[in-house]
């Protein structure tokens, strides 16, 4: 499946930064007397005014001081700033006093007395400073992005290489071009013995002929029938030979693909049936991965699985992770800006793999009823809770009539879409609101 350049905070293949002017940072709150408060005295000596602690803070926090002066001057601007704060945070006149705030002006933490000192003080912050960790790599034959939101770089980097070595891992498993995965095992037992599959895998398999039965068979994963189709090229004086499409759909049907409860096997009936995981497989190792990450306690984070994305919790500097939509034909150019809160979203597009022949464009999606490119959309991006629903329907969308999918789309719960029509009409389901 082909998705388009989906604009997403910090990626950088497919997806790119939705530009942040500044990083949000925790707040460190001083409520002192310059003039008259020894304690408050001390720790600006000791602590605030240390080049290394400036350093410091000049890199890591917002430093906000309210000050109470007894003789010093100030301004009344400065003064009902100075009160309005006190008013929230230190109603009682506690002096010195001070908090570590979150980015929504969240108390953190209050330190006590015995803490107002540069190496604690220093240490607590390290403890709530939030960044994004990210590392990108080719697997599945695509490139892959993961972010985590983390205060602790060692363990991030850890649970990065963790989410690399598990999408291996689950590509060995499902991948159609490596000989001993699960996925070749069943094509080359076709017609001669059920596989055996981890539970897992089977409710995949399960997930996939349900959307099959939905598409009425135009999605289907027996169908192979791509190779005689060459989407590598910008111009093709000729269509494969109508013989040849029949042709590559005689071993294709979802229902000669029989799935065993019992024994937790699969088996494609006909000898020289072939399975291709290859429209749902991505989002598939995103949604597993997910799942793990937020069981290992990772907060928040997302995945960019070559464009099946998902994400949980909030951006290091406590905003929303927002997905834009691209324009197929400028994709540089943002159409719709939209967040993405705890969900998936995948898109799959017409406009990479592709040829021209007489004026119409031929992409790699294909009917698996017809054996025929789709010619009538230009880009599905369906919503969805998980990635693997939002990959697999984004194809399957793909390759329905347009108010067909449209329909099916408002009989599913927590699902919603963006089609773009090919004379470039944006259609979105009722949930959908665009600015």
């Amino acid at each position: 499946m082909l998705r388009l350049p989906l604009l997403f905070i910090f990626l950088g293949f497919r997806l790119m930064a939705q530009s942040d002017i500044s990083h949000l940072k925790p707040t460190l709150l001083v409520f002192s007397g310059s003039d008259w408060c020894l304690p408050c005295i001390k720790f600006d000596k000791d602590v605030l005014s240390q080049t290394s602690f400036q350093n410091f803070a000049n890199k890591h926090i917002t430093l906000l001081k309210a000050d109470f002066p007894q003789g010093k001057k100030q301004s009344e601007e400065r003064i009902a700033k100075n009160e309005a704060l006190a008013k929230k945070f230190n109603p009682n006149g506690i002096f010195p006093k001070v908090l570590l705030l979150s980015p929504q002006q969240k108390v953190l933490h209050t330190f006590k007395a015995n803490e107002l000192n540069q190496a604690f003080v220093q240490k607590k912050i390290k403890q709530f400073i939030l960044k994004e960790y990210r590392v990108q790599t080719l697997l599945m034959g695509s490139a892959f992005e993961f972010g985590i939101v983390s205060n602790d770089s060692l363990k991030a980097q850890k649970q990065l290489q963790f989410c690399i070595e598990k999408v291996q891992r689950l590509e060995a498993r499902i991948s159609s071009w490596q000989k001993h995965s699960i996925t070749s095992q069943i094509s080359q037992q076709a017609g001669k013995n059920p596989v055996k599959v981890p539970q897992d895998y089977f409710q995949l398999l399960k997930a996939c002929q349900q959307l099959s039965r939905l598409s009425q068979g135009t999605f289907d994963i027996t169908f192979a029938g791509q190779n005689i189709w060459s989407f590598n090229q910008q111009n093709s004086t000729n269509l494969p030979d109508s013989a040849a499409v029949k042709e590559s759909l005689k071993q294709v049907n979802f229902e000669w693909l029989v799935l065993n409860e019992t024994g937790q096997t699969a088996f494609l009936q006909k000898e020289g049936m072939r399975l291709n995981l290859g429209a749902i497989g991505k989002g598939f190792a995103a949604r597993l991965l997910a799942d793990t990450l937020q069981l290992m306690g990772v907060k928040a984070g997302l995945i960019n699985a070559s464009g099946d994305l998902c994400a949980w919790g909030k951006r290091a500097n406590g905003s929303d992770w927002k997905v834009g939509i691209a324009n197929p034909e400028k994709p540089s150019e943002v159409l719709y800006w939209l967040p993405l809160q705890g969900q998936a979203v995948a898109t799959s597009g017409n406009y990479e793999k592709y040829f021209w022949h007489q004026n119409t464009r031929y992409a790699h999606i294909i009917n698996a009823q017809t054996g025929y490119p789709l010619t009538d959309k230009k880009s599905v991006t369906v919503f969805a809770p998980n990635a693997e629903l939002a990959d697999g329907l984004a194809t399957t969308l793909f390759t329905l009539p347009l108010q067909q999918a449209l329909a099916l789309v408002e009989e599913m719960p927590q699902i919603e879409c963006i089609i773009i029509d090919a004379q470039n009409k944006v259609i979105r389901s009722n949930g959908i609101h665009l600015h």
